[in-house]
């Protein structure tokens, strides 16, 4: 009866459907190739039908299996990784426990929110500049300093003014004129005496601050290498350092930079030049006795949620290996009592 049925099913369907939709059925089931051959003997010949009905059935390719035992393999490998990592870690935090904190640090990090109660930068105070030999009076330049660039076109109003990303690897978050050395200085009792030129070591602790980030990161492992290829930095001739030269009162040189010229008390302005294709102004942001002025929420704004980071112990070995463990995401202390030790 079931063949009988499925017989008139055939009919049903050869009357009704055109040879092309008969070839389809006949590709795609069982059920199919039984209609098409009833067709045929219900007088619905078709050249093409008869040569797809003489074919063998067509077996689809099976799906490609991922390769079960490369990624176990990678797995193991991968997990065996951050097993490793996470228990050197772990251990390296543990003996850390049982050492005697250092004086200080190689790096330090701090953070600006709240202000922090201890500045990170030594404050200028005027005696700290240049062994007294500095003359604070005409050319006040105690406080803290940020480097703040302006653009091609800055606008005039003071109230405007926008502070644009420093460009990476050369340019100081903060900066202070303590601990600066006056050179070219013949000792004469009149400090007012131009050109008066001050010279700051990039290497100096506590005297720049830059932010946190892996580009600032790369810059210091670069100089921390070269101080070590020429010497440890051991003799003073071969640090790298920036010069002030004063010509008067109000103008200025720096190199690398170019002409400065004093805008106020708090300010010294550096037009855009094809040399640096950027105006900056030179803006105290802390005073002498290391409270922030007015100008400090907008370089608070400026920074982001980034860090400061500045160096403390004049040590280039100590400073590449605690630079190399924080990048690590090892802890600030842990990283600075191990590498006393190795150090």
């Amino acid at each position: 009866s079931s063949h009988f049925g499925l017989s008139c099913c055939a009919a049903i369907f050869c009357a009704l459907t055109p040879p092309p939709l008969q070839l389809a059925a006949a590709g795609l089931t069982h059920k199919g190739v039984m209609g098409a051959a009833c067709c045929r003997h219900h007088g619905a010949r078709d050249p093409e039908l008869e040569a797809m009905l003489k074919k063998p059935p067509v077996e689809l390719p099976k799906p490609k299996r991922p390769n079960s035992a490369r990624c176990r393999s990678c797995f193991v490998v991968c997990g065996s990784a951050v097993l490793l990592y996470l228990g050197t870690l772990s251990l390296a935090i543990a003996i850390s426990l049982f050492m005697p904190p250092p004086d200080d640090c190689a790096v330090e990090d701090f953070m600006l929110r709240p202000t922090p109660e201890r500045f990170p930068l030594e404050v200028a105070t005027g005696e700290n500049i240049a062994n007294f030999r500095w003359p604070v009076g005409e050319v006040n330049l105690t406080g803290v300093w940020w480097p703040r660039h302006m653009g091609k076109n800055p606008p005039s109003s003071g109230n405007a003014e926008v502070s644009l990303p420093f460009p990476p690897f050369d340019t100081a978050a903060l900066v202070t004129f303590a601990g600066g050395e006056r050179i070219l200085d013949d000792g004469s009792s009149n400090l007012a005496e131009y050109p008066a030129i001050l010279r700051l070591q990039y290497s100096a602790p506590k005297t720049f601050a830059y932010r946190d980030t892996y580009s600032f990161w790369a810059k210091w492992a670069f100089d921390g290498v070269a101080r070590q290829i020429s010497g440890g930095g051991k003799e003073e001739e071969t640090e790298p350092a920036a010069t002030f030269g004063f010509m008067n009162a109000t103008e200025a040189r720096i190199d690398m930079v170019g002409h400065l010229v004093k805008k106020n008390e708090d300010e010294w302005f550096h037009p855009a030049d094809e040399r640096t294709g950027s105006a900056y102004t030179l803006t105290r942001v802390v005073d002498k006795s290391g409270t922030p002025n007015s100008k400090w929420p907008e370089f608070l704004k400026f920074m982001g949620s980034a860090n400061l980071r500045v160096w403390g112990v004049d040590d280039s070995c100590r400073r590449l290996c605690e630079l190399t463990a924080l990048s690590l995401w090892v802890p600030p202390s842990t990283s600075c009592k191990i590498c006393q030790q190795l150090c």
